[in-house]
C-alpha cells in the first residue's frame, strides 16, 4: 500500500480547491504535444551542474521551461556547465539524448477508453526491462536531481505571483527495487517564494516525497501539490520562473525507467488541505501500453535525402509535399510542391522533424 503523508499547514481555512481549466505548464512540460524520439531539446544546458543543486536564480531562457539535471556527483565535478570539459558535457549529452518521447495508449479503467500520447521516457543504464522504443544510457546517474523549470514572463500563459497553483505529476516508475522515493522541492527562482505567510510549508518553499515500490512498477501514481507563489519584497527572490526539483536517490535512476506524463500547472481559487505538503494516495485510473514506432525507426534511409547546414534544410528528389516540425509537433515550414533540390530556411535553432511521403528524418540546426 502506498505511504500516507502527513498534512501539515493546520492554518489552511480554505477547503475544496477547484481548478481552473488553464495548464500553465510550459511547453517543454508538455510531452503528448512533442515528436517521438529523442527528448534532448527539452533540457537546460546552460544551468547543468555536477553539485547536488543547479545554480539559482533560474532563467527558463526562451520561455519554454524545461529540465536541467544536477548529477551528484556521477561522471561531471564542474558546479557550472560553463566552466565544464567536453568531456564532462559529454557524460551529460549521453542523459539528454538518450531521454525519449515515446508513444504510448492509455486505457481508463473503468470506461475502457483509449488515447495515444507521447510520454517522456528515461532508462537507467542497468534497467532489467524496456520501455517501448525506450533507449537506455551508457552513463551512471545514481544520484540526480531534475529541475523543472517553468516558463516565465515570455511564456504563452505566464504564472502571476500572489495566487495559488495546483501541481498535478503523473509518473510511473518500472523498478525491481522493494522502495523508494521522488523526494520534490518547489520554489521560486532563488529557492525561494512559496507559501509565504500562509502557514503552507516550510514557509518559503515546498517539500514532499513522491512514493515508488517495486510491487507496484505496473501502475501509475500521481502527486498533487497546492502551493502559493508570494509576492517576496526582495527583488533577487520575486521573479518567476518556478523550480520543481525531483532529487532520486539511492541508485533508481540507473535501475529503472521513469515515465512522466503530461505535468499540469494550473491556478487554483483555494488550497485542498489533502494536498498539503502532497498528496500520494490518488491513484490515476488508467494504465498503459508502449507503442513500437518512433520517428527515427521510420523510413530515415529511403526516398528523399534531408540534410541541415548553416540555417537551412535541404531536401533532393522530394515526390511528395515537404513538411517540417519543431519538437513540440508544431508545423514551422510546409513546401507543396518542392523542386529537385528544395532548401528551406528557418529563422530558429533547434531539432526538426522533416516529413516528404514515407521518410521521416531528425535535423538539428
Amino acid at each position: 500500500m502506498k505511504r500516507n503523508l502527513l498534512l501539515t499547514g493546520a492554518a489552511i481555512c480554505a477547503l475544496g480547491a477547484l481548478a481552473q481549466t488553464t495548464n500553465y505548464a510550459p511547453q517543454n512540460w508538455r510531452f503528448d504535444l512533442m515528436q517521438a524520439g529523442t527528448a534532448e531539446s527539452i533540457f537546460l544546458r546552460e544551468i547543468a551542474t555536477g553539485g547536488w543543486n543547479c545554480p539559482a536564480p533560474f532563467q527558463a531562457y526562451d520561455g519554454k521551461g524545461g529540465i536541467a539535471i544536477a548529477t551528484g556527483g556521477a561522471g561531471v565535478s564542474s558546479n557550472s556547465y560553463a566552466s565544464m570539459t567536453d568531456e564532462e558535457k559529454a557524460y551529460l549529452e549521453d542523459f539528454y539524448t538518450n531521454a525519449q518521447i515515446v508513444t504510448t495508449t492509455f486505457t481508463t479503467t473503468d470506461t475502457k477508453e483509449q488515447t495515444t500520447e507521447n510520454v517522456l521516457c528515461m532508462v537507467g543504464k542497468d534497467a532489467t526491462e524496456t520501455y517501448g522504443t525506450g533507449t537506455a544510457r551508457v552513463n551512471s546517474f545514481p544520484n540526480p536531481a531534475l529541475f523543472l523549470i517553468s516558463g516565465n514572463e515570455d511564456s504563452s500563459t505566464p504564472m502571476t505571483v500572489g495566487r495559488y497553483y495546483r501541481l498535478t505529476i503523473d509518473y510511473r516508475v518500472i523498478t525491481e527495487a522493494a522502495t523508494g522515493s521522488i523526494s520534490v522541492t518547489i520554489a521560486d527562482n532563488s529557492y525561494n517564494g512559496i507559501d509565504i505567510g500562509t502557514g503552507l510549508g516550510s514557509g518559503s518553499y515546498r517539500t514532499g516525497e513522491l512514493a515508488i515500490y517495486g510491487d507496484l512498477s505496473g501502475e501509475w501514481s500521481r502527486g498533487i501539490f497546492d502551493f502559493y507563489v508570494a509576492d517576496n519584497t526582495e527583488e533577487g527572490y520575486r521573479e518567476l520562473p518556478l523550480a520543481v526539483k525531483c532529487y532520486i536517490a539511492n541508485g533508481l535512476m540507473d535501475n529503472s525507467i521513469f515515465l512522466f506524463r503530461t505535468i499540469k500547472l494550473e491556478e487554483i481559487s483555494e488550497v485542498d488541505p489533502a494536498n498539503v505538503p502532497c498528496n500520494n494516495n490518488e491513484v490515476p485510473n488508467y494504465t498503459d501500453e508502449p507503442g513500437t514506432n518512433s520517428v527515427e525507426q521510420i523510413g530515415i534511409s529511403e526516398g528523399a535525402i534531408v540534410t541541415a547546414a548553416n540555417g537551412k534544410i535541404t531536401v533532393i528528389d522530394a515526390n511528395a509535399p515537404i513538411e517540417v516540425y519543431n519538437m513540440s509537433g508544431a508545423k514551422v515550414a510546409y513546401v507543396a510542391a518542392p523542386s529537385m533540390a528544395e532548401s528551406i530556411s528557418l529563422d530558429m535553432n533547434g531539432v526538426f522533424v522533416v516529413k516528404v511521403g514515407e521518410t521521416v528524418k531528425k535535423v538539428i540546426l
